[in-house]
């Protein structure tokens, strides 16, 4: 009797063997829609935590996972583009050419056991490992964009003030650098250029804080591409213009309860608009998608319930990639794995997502097919 059980198990699997077999190939493509934040989580294998750059050198540790795949029906052909595979290394901030594959990155790396970096803008063929350094020298370049036509990239670097200016240099890095602006006591961030060739940045000055004295308040600004006329806009951070340059999308922290939220305003600074109202996440890097319908950002929206290194469970939360209208509905997580995904930034022809990631233990630029 126990023999004839085993036998009906191992009979169905069989006759699905052979109906396989002789199947057509097909290439069935996940269905779109809004993503369960624990698939593919229980799957996933221990990792370790990382060093992570944020603005002004200050360094933080996350998490990550050695499992690169990614179970989301959301993204699919996850590639990894960059192939650094130091720990010491630190690759962020990808951008796309406007017209042809190329994509640019920063690359941080650590000088010395005290925790200082040097950074480096790099230029590389998505479908090529060999690629093209722009900047030179041991000063901090970073942050990274190119203009509309391609031939120029816009960046933040402390070249010759202790403070980051904005400066413009060929994307090919011939033909010298040109400093478009510096601010004596405040960092320029976060350069962006609009359809109108016009920059877009954030101001920092230690002089302005929150209105409880705590971290700094940064300030948009906007200017012409050659530095001239610049002009404050609203307090926030992170600008990015929308394809038609007509408006300006940006994080700031909401003062009621400290989060981080996003924001959309005329490039007048006028009707600012709050598309987000989360109360216990947060959400950064927000950009447009070719047609100016979708905002994609990254967030660590959604809890997930792990084990610790006790008997006991932890809540952990980890940055992944989402995308919602542009008007704040239809909120849909993109990517699920269990690491720091972030930066996102759609292909011109919106075709694929670049985002950086630590998934595999190394930083790195990774891309995929967006289905929402």
């Amino acid at each position: 009797m126990k023999r004839f059980s085993q036998f009906k198990v191992i009979l169905p699997i069989f006759v699905m063997l052979i109906m396989g077999c002789g199947s057509k190939n097909k290439d069935v493509g996940p269905t779109p829609g809004p993503v369960n934040t624990q698939w593919g989580r229980n799957k996933a294998e221990k990792g370790g935590i990382i060093d992570d750059i944020v603005d002004n050198n200050v360094i933080e540790s996350v998490e990550f996972t050695t499992e690169t795949v990614e179970t989301s029906p959301n993204a699919k052909s996850v590639t990894q583009i960059t192939s650094n595979s130091e720990k010491d290394v630190n690759i962020q901030d990808p951008d796309h050419h406007p017209k042809n594959e190329f994509i640019i990155y920063t690359e941080y790396r650590r000088n010395d056991l005290e925790y200082d970096y040097s950074s480096v803008i790099w230029n590389q063929n998505p479908e090529a490992k060999a690629r093209v350094r722009v900047t030179e020298g041991t000063f901090n370049n970073g942050q990274a964009v190119f203009n509309n036509s391609g031939t120029d990239i816009i960046f933040s670097s402390a070249r010759s003030n202790q403070n980051e200016g904005i400066w413009k240099i060929k994307s090919d890095g011939l033909g010298g650098i040109l400093k478009l602006t510096e601010f004596g006591t405040s960092k320029l961030k976060h350069p962006t250029i609009g359809a109108l060739d016009r920059v877009a940045f954030h101001a920092v000055d230690p002089r302005y804080t929150k209105s409880d004295g705590g971290d700094e308040r940064p300030f948009i600004w906007l200017m012409a591409d050659d530095g001239s006329l610049p002009t404050q806009l609203r307090y926030g951070r992170d600008p990015n213009f929308s394809p038609a340059g007509n408006t300006i999308v940006f994080t700031r922290n909401d003062e009621r309860n400290n989060m981080s939220q996003i924001f959309t305003m005329d490039t007048d600074g006028g009707t600012i608009t709050q598309l987000t109202f989360n109360v216990d996440y947060d959400i950064k890097d927000p950009a447009w998608n070719p047609t100016g319908s979708y905002i994609t950002y990254a967030s660590n929206e959604g809890k997930i319930t792990v084990e610790s290194d006790s008997t006991d469970l932890q809540d952990n939360n980890d940055y992944n990639i989402w995308i919602m209208r542009s008007d704040g509905t239809n909120k849909t997580q993109l990517t699920t794995n269990r690491s720091h995904d972030d930066q996102p930034v759609f292909s011109p022809d919106g075709q694929f997502v670049y985002f950086r990631s630590n998934r595999g233990g190394f930083w790195n630029v990774w891309r995929f097919e967006p289905v929402f």
